[in-house]
């Protein structure tokens, strides 16, 4: 994580910062646990009521440069299942509202910051944006919003129509994999749960 955020931040993605303890270190072990402070972030967190389209074109670009990571320099581990896509990069992999602040200046040019990267991975970018489309544009209590859903999609791809074509045969087959892969929780209580089997079963019925 911490060589994660450093070098988000020095790439221009924000992310919170690292904050040293007074001995110049990122990193203290406590009784054989890892703890790490980060900074405070400005904004606050993404809410659907948000969910204008200026707004939703810049969570997408966020992750679109995200994804210009196609290395694994930072050794992340990799996705937990096969996907077909062939570009690979960084992933957050647990993109939600809730991990979404948003800097309002009052004009709908955000600031986005993304945090808790602890789920972070090294992998076909499409796994990204399935996780995004499913948890941003699709609840329990809302159903499904796919005019949002396809307005992340078309910002996020900008112009590169040749790879939008080839990556949306894949999102659907790739959220479903996901939601499949986590549904079984143990940590999860009975109303995530159910919420899960709903996105599920909205995506098995939606044809993208």
């Amino acid at each position: 994580m911490v060589s994660l955020h450093t070098y988000l931040n020095e790439i221009g993605l924000k992310a919170p910062e690292i904050i040293e303890n007074n001995l110049g270190e990122k990193i203290v072990i406590h009784e054989d646990k890892y703890i790490v402070c980060y900074s405070f972030v400005e904004g606050v967190k993404l809410k659907r009521a948000d969910f204008t389209d200026k707004r939703i074109e810049n969570v997408a670009l966020y992750l679109r440069k995200l994804h210009s990571i196609n290395n694994n320099i930072l050794n992340l581990k990799s996705v937990p299942y096969k996907v077909n896509s062939d570009r690979q990069s960084i992933l957050h992999f647990d993109i939600t509202k809730n991990n979404i602040f948003v800097n309002q200046d009052g004009n709908e040019n955000d600031e986005i910051c993304f945090i808790d990267f602890d789920d972070a991975k090294f992998g076909s970018s499409v796994c990204d944006v399935a996780i995004a489309i499913t948890n941003l544009f699709i609840s329990k209590a809302e159903g499904l919003n796919k005019e949002g859903m396809m307005k992340f999609i078309d910002a996020y791809y900008q112009e590169d129509n040749m790879l939008k074509e080839k990556e949306l045969s894949y999102i659907k087959d790739v959220a479903i994999k996901w939601l499949k892969s986590i549904i079984d929780n143990p940590n999860f209580d009975t109303s995530t749960r159910v919420g899960l089997e709903n996105k599920l079963s909205i995506w098995n019925q939606l044809d993208i």
